[in-house]
């Protein structure tokens, strides 16, 4: 008889029905719940976060590349603090920034309790890992090919572009460390400079369609590389070069452009007016 047959329970248990009934009658009050909740981990994360510290001088290449990241990651200050290191006066070799960076070289970046890294590749890793926005300028690991890309131009840097450096130390840079110049080793430099350039030129800037090394965006890589290259925009021997070649005269305009390009190259384009004028 029907009154005896097994009654067959609910798919659903009839309070967490209820349950789900009320919550969809409520779509606009979990909605603004989450977003309180995002927002309040948000600031958690960023009020547990340690405030890092990025010793750099103006004049160093490498330190001016994490400086333009610093600058384009936080550009308030809130979250790195910038400290100059006077290379001029041996400060680099001081014992309280060898517990810092035992090699005494800048950039150095630090966590203010003790622990430091060295090496600017590395410290800009670092800093767009744990920086919001970071992947914007270091992609992710949800984008093997333009991490790559990235990774390809920076491990080819140091042997390459980075060669070219006498040439602006020796023209530019070597009085006011007390050193004299060497004509030598400035024209040495000026040939790395100019081969790096055209195969950036005929190479990276090729294979990601420009305007940038990774593509349409900015990366690290194109920090690390402007920070050799584009003060050589303002030399009067490698300024008319670089513009000949087409892309990289569009990747020095487009780099132009961001925002903390004022701020990180002042220094150095002042340093190039005054040789320029004497």
């Amino acid at each position: 008889p029907p009154s005896l047959r097994r009654q067959r329970p609910p798919l659903v248990p009839s309070a967490f029905a209820c349950d789900m009934a009320t919550l969809a009658g409520r779509p606009l009050a979990l909605l603004a719940g989450a977003g309180v909740a995002v927002a309040a981990i948000a600031y958690l994360r960023q009020r547990l976060r340690p405030k890092l510290v990025l010793y750099y001088h103006p004049i160093s290449q490498p330190a001016r590349a994490t400086w333009a990241l610093a600058r384009a990651l936080d550009p308030r200050g809130r979250l790195v603090e910038l400290r100059v290191v006077a290379l001029e006066q041996g400060e680099h070799k001081s014992e309280a920034f060898l517990a810092i960076n035992p090699v005494g070289a800048v950039p150095a970046l630090s966590d203010g309790k003790g622990w430091g890294l060295g090496e600017s590749h590395a410290i800009m890793r670092y800093m767009c890992a744990v920086l919001p926005g970071g992947h914007r300028l270091y992609p992710s690991a949800w984008r093997p090919k333009a991490r790559a890309r990235c990774d390809e131009y920076l491990a080819w840097h140091h042997s390459h572009t980075r060669q070219g450096v006498p040439f602006f130390f020796h023209k530019h840079a070597c009085r006011m460390f007390g050193a004299q110049p060497d004509p030598t080793k400035q024209s040495a430099g000026r040939e790395q400079y100019e081969k790096a350039a055209v195969h950036i030129n005929n190479h990276f800037l090729l294979e990601t369609g420009g305007p940038f090394l990774g593509g349409k965006t900015p990366s690290i890589a194109d920090l690390v590389c402007y920070a050799e290259l584009g003060p050589l925009q303002w030399d009067d021997e490698l300024g008319p070069f670089l513009f000949n070649l087409e892309r990289i005269a569009a990747w020095l305009r487009a780099m132009r452009a961001q925002k903390w390009h004022a701020e990180v190259m002042a220094q150095t384009r002042g340093l190039m007016r005054v040789r320029r004028s004497e």
